[in-house]
């Protein structure tokens, strides 16, 4: 482990507690021994910034002992690997303070069920009145409810106090290295504004570690998690975590969708064609010659209301009905919604998609929706059949642009796919639940 500041003493003895952290969560070795520690008199604790930098305050190392730094130097790195500044950035939660309890809790819950030695009084979901197993995002939810007076505050200083500010009664020791005086907190790798006593990501002499390489680490430290469940026991927080972790990216579906809508539609809006409607502009003797247009784009939704289809996945595909109107800004006759399971229970027309009745709950057979949709006037350029993927397909390419959207969670779509492959010629999206993909 790299260290900047600390005497031979301080870091003979946070050698120590890095060996003992490793032998407590071997899994996690990749991690601990990649932090770079910067010396901090006066901290009175070890805290964390987003570049990976480890604040040691060497009198609370040396009051500690091994075991219990060891602890201590588990909670830190577990802030980095599960990336909660990341985290509360994206789940707005403004107030800091509950922040920090809530990503304590859920980190000191996996360290105490694995037998990690945690300082006296230590923050866990018992303490704070909580249930166990929950994200750090739950907890602060719960934790915020209880002072809904704080809601306000928070998001009025969403941005926190700048370092120069905070500067104000923190001191640094007598070589300018690192802080007097911590916040009570786990520094900005926990979450929340760079702290003042945190070294500049520029500074050559502790390198801060950069968000790609510490995602590589969070995938490696996730792969030893899962090797490591054949061979020992892990926290079940961190085996949820490296799931998600080495999870398949989760692809935007909605964009995904909207987007093939649209190419399909305009290849369909592309097309000019002849039309003896009204007389061209080029005219012979005796000869009437046809004008040219241009189709207007149409859009058939196909509804899967089979029995098969339960209530999450019929409310995703009226979503996503409302999502097609949207983005392809067709109303009326340019956007039809039929309803299907075994045969074509109703054909509406979309004014107002909240207010369609699916009717259906039979067995299931998509190609009499997509083949009733080709024969709607006008004929649509596209044809979005929204269904949980366990029906029958067409065999030929149809004259509309076919979209397939599947819909579920993720083990049920790669069920469905294998049982039912949808057409080589179709365009096959994945409206995976977010819930059961994580």
């Amino acid at each position: 482990m790299n260290a900047r500041g600390l005497d031979a003493d301080a870091a003979r003895k946070l050698n120590a507690a890095g060996l003992l952290a490793v032998e407590a969560a071997p899994y996690l070795a990749a991690a601990l021994f990649r932090v770079y520690a910067v010396a901090a008199p006066g901290l009175g604790t070890f805290a964390v910034d987003r570049g990976w930098r480890l604040y040691v305050d060497p009198d609370a190392l040396g009051r500690w002992g091994p075991k219990l730094a060891a602890g201590v130097l588990l909670h830190e790195v577990s802030h980095l690997l599960r990336d909660h500044g990341g985290r509360q950035e994206s789940h707005g939660a403004y107030d800091n303070e509950l922040w920090n309890l809530a990503a304590d809790a859920t980190i000191n819950a996996d360290l105490v069920t694995a037998g990690i030695t945690l300082p006296e009084g230590c923050v866990v979901p018992e303490t704070l009145g909580l249930g166990s197993g929950e994200l750090a995002e739950t907890y602060y939810d719960a934790l915020l409810s209880r002072f809904p007076d704080r809601q306000e505050e928070a998001c009025a200083s969403a941005h926190g106090p700048s370092a120069e500010s905070e500067s104000a009664g923190a001191g640094t020791d007598a070589s300018g290295d690192a802080p007097g005086t911590g916040d009570g907190t786990c520094g900005s790798g926990a979450g929340g504004v760079r702290r003042a006593w945190e070294l500049d990501d520029a500074d050559s002499a502790a390198p801060a570690l950069g968000p790609e390489a510490a995602d590589l680490i969070r995938r490696r430290v996730a792969q030893e998690v899962v090797a490591h469940k054949g061979r020992g026991t892990v926290p079940g927080g961190w085996e949820r975590w490296a799931e998600h972790t080495l999870a398949p990216p989760v692809v935007p579906w909605r964009q995904v969708l909207a987007s093939a809508v649209r190419r399909a539609v305009a290849w369909r809006a592309g097309q000019v064609d002849y039309t003896y409607r009204r007389p061209g502009r080029r005219r012979l003797p005796r000869v009437v010659m046809p004008a040219m247009h241009r189709p207007v784009p149409t859009v058939a939704v196909v509804v899967d209301t089979s029995g098969s289809m339960g209530a999450d996945e019929l409310a995703a595909a009226m979503s996503e009905v409302q999502g097609v109107s949207r983005a392809v800004g067709v109303r009326g006759r340019g956007l039809q919604v039929l309803a299907v399971d075994a045969a074509v229970q109703s054909v509406s027309v979309v004014c107002d998609p909240s207010r369609i009745e699916l009717k259906g709950g039979g067995g299931t057979d998509m190609r009499v929706g997509i083949a009733a949709a080709e024969k709607l006037q006008p004929r649509p350029g596209a044809v979005v059949v929204l269904t949980d993927g366990f029906t029958p397909w067409p065999t030929e390419p149809t004259t509309a642009r076919l979209v397939c959207a599947l819909i579920g969670g993720a083990d049920s779509v790669e069920h469905a796919r294998r049982s039912y492959p949808p057409p080589s010629w179709a365009t096959v999206i994945e409206v995976v639940d977010a819930a059961a993909a994580a």
